[in-house]
């Protein structure tokens, strides 16, 4: 039988989804503590089971967008991201809305929940940052938003992983 393996709601690059099903039956069956080193999407962790977990990336906004998705409560984490869909009128054609969102973003509304609302309409949903630390991610017309797919991700993630994980962005 085939295992079921769950895709992060984060699309990250260097995602681990493609290769999971050869990733993880390499791993031992009792696990005490996974280490994920290069976390990114938490692709590898949230399919990896163990009795405690320590999720690592250098890169601290991927870290804190997993760390949100992860601990906060999955209809509140759905409803924040409604709300500012609604509050910029956010859409697959609506590039000023998302630029709103973003001008906001880089003048302190910079907090994870906001980062992944840009990422979701955000080209290919993918992030960057220039210099200076200014989210700088163009408009995904047509292509990019919080699809169905990434709320149903959402929620199976939050239905297969511990909060018994240690966060760090080093």
């Amino acid at each position: 039988m085939k295992e079921k393996y769950i895709k992060s709601p984060i699309n990250y690059i260097g995602n681990k989804f493609k290769l999971i099903n050869q990733i993880i039956p390499l791993f031992p069956n009792n696990i005490s503590m996974f280490v994920d080193v290069f976390g990114g999407s938490g692709t590898v962790l949230i399919n990896t089971k163990a009795e405690h977990y320590m999720y690592n990336d250098i890169n601290p906004y991927i870290s804190s967008i997993f760390e949100g998705l992860v601990t906060e409560e999955t209809d509140k984490v759905v409803k924040k991201i409604e709300d500012i869909i609604i509050e910029f009128s956010l859409s697959k054609t609506n590039k000023d809305g998302f630029e709103k969102l973003r001008d906001d973003y880089n003048a302190g509304r910079n907090n994870w929940i906001t980062l992944y609302t840009l990422m979701c309409y955000s080209f290919n949903q993918q992030f960057r940052f220039n210099n200076e630390h200014q989210y700088n991610s163009s408009f995904g017309k047509n292509r990019s938003c919080f699809s169905d797919r990434q709320r149903k991700n959402l929620y199976d993630m939050k239905q297969n992983i511990t909060t018994n994980i240690t966060f760090l962005s080093k």
